[in-house]
């Protein structure tokens, strides 16, 4: 009993090798699909992940008594932009924002799970989350807080011009060198403001373009005069998730199962050789 169950376990491997062996391709295709089959059942317990994108655009203020604008002072000033992103002013107010919707978030949960891009002119957020409300939620309220974080400090940033204005007229009504002063053409603003000017009036405003110099300076964050704030375009919530779906990960699946069923043809054949 025992030797013919032994010989129709011979023969059944044997006619299963000559199978494998006579049409490889046949292998090849059950581990395709049986790699996704398991690409398929796995995307019913690993949550898929969506990704949210809001916008934040800028432009540049090209006006005739701005000094010359560069290609490159464009890209660093743009670039900086994304740099502020995670700025303490701009990620500090996010992560309180979170916390209070009960999704408390850590600097570093953010920038695993979030990534910030240029496009031409704006500045690309894109947050990643298991639940689309949760990612499209945060991309949005980080454009948010930017675009009016970033809109207070250019305030400041004109102050500080208006204030060098000032200091510039002055010079001019009051030149340290009055004999330079005296081969430079007089520009009509500059005559107006001049009239009527005191020493006294000029000392005051003098001391007031300081003080605003000194008190400004330190809430630009660094931006220039040329670089608008635009607007801030929130978030949709996204419907598709962009990894970990069923019909990525058994296309992965059948991927894996070429490779791997083309490597066990070849060893079977190396094996029988």
């Amino acid at each position: 009993m025992d030797k013919n169950t032994d010989s129709q376990k011979a023969r059944q491997s044997n006619w299963t090798q000559q199978i494998s062996m006579k049409y490889p391709w046949i292998s090849i295709l059950l581990v395709v699909v049986l790699g996704g089959l398991i690409g398929y059942l796995s995307g019913f317990f690993v949550p898929p992940i969506y990704e949210a994108k809001a916008v934040l655009t800028t432009n540049i203020d090209l006006k005739e008594d701005r000094p010359i604008i560069t290609e490159i002072m464009v890209d660093s000033q743009l670039n900086y932009v994304g740099e502020l992103m995670f700025n303490p002013k701009i990620i500090d107010p996010l992560l309180s924002q979170e916390a209070n919707s009960g999704n408390p978030l850590t600097l570093e949960d953010v920038k695993s799970s979030a990534s910030i891009e240029r496009q031409l002119m704006s500045t690309i957020v894109k947050v990643r989350d298991n639940d689309p409300v949760i990612a499209a939620r945060i991309a949005t309220n980080w454009a948010k807080i930017a675009f009016e974080t970033l809109l207070e400090a250019k305030s400041h940033v004109l102050a500080i011009v208006e204030a060098k204005q000032q200091l510039a007229l002055i010079e001019t009504c009051f030149p340290t060198n009055p004999d330079n002063a005296a081969d430079k053409p007089t520009i009509v603003t500059e005559k107006a403001f001049c009239e009527g000017l005191t020493f006294q009036s000029a000392e005051a405003k003098l001391e007031e373009a300081t003080r605003v110099l000194a008190a400004e300076e330190s809430k630009t964050l660094g931006l220039t005069p040329y670089i608008n704030i635009s607007q801030y375009i929130p978030a949709s919530v996204p419907v598709t998730p962009i990894s970990q779906n069923q019909g990525l990960m058994t296309l992965s699946g059948m991927v894996i199962g070429i490779v791997v069923g083309i490597i066990f043809v070849d060893m079977r054949r190396l094996k029988n050789r």
